[in-house]
């Protein structure tokens, strides 16, 4: 009894988060953490922190050269990546935002790559 307590007490700090997903899809995603020689929870933390530190809530809008990156509020969808700003960009011209993926689940549950 003693042992399962040390180890709760070590692992106090971690939460269980579960997602239910199709089985090939969860094949798929054990074959990546595999090929690069890591667990599947090492991919999902590192994903689930990526995903965190880069979500911006709304829909990408760009600008009429597709460069400039605004955000358009939408519920039930977000981006990942960053919106430009607008500031920076008047002093440096380089802050043209960027795009990595967009989940949008306000129309018709579709999910899109950019």
């Amino acid at each position: 009894m003693a042992k399962k307590a040390k180890a709760s007490a070590a692992s106090s700090s971690k939460t269980r988060l579960e997602a239910r997903v199709d089985e090939e899809l969860a094949n798929e995603f054990r074959d990546v953490a595999e090929s690069a020689g890591i667990s599947v929870n090492q991919l999902l933390q590192g994903l689930v922190a990526w995903a965190t530190e880069n979500a911006v809530q709304g829909c990408p809008v760009y600008d009429k050269n597709g460069l400039e990156v605004s955000v358009e509020e939408r519920p039930g969808c977000l981006f990942f990546g960053k919106a430009s700003d607008r500031e920076q960009i008047m002093k440096t011209q380089s802050d043209e935002g960027t795009v990595h993926f967009v989940l949008d689940l306000s129309l018709k549950n579709a999910i899109r790559n950019s």
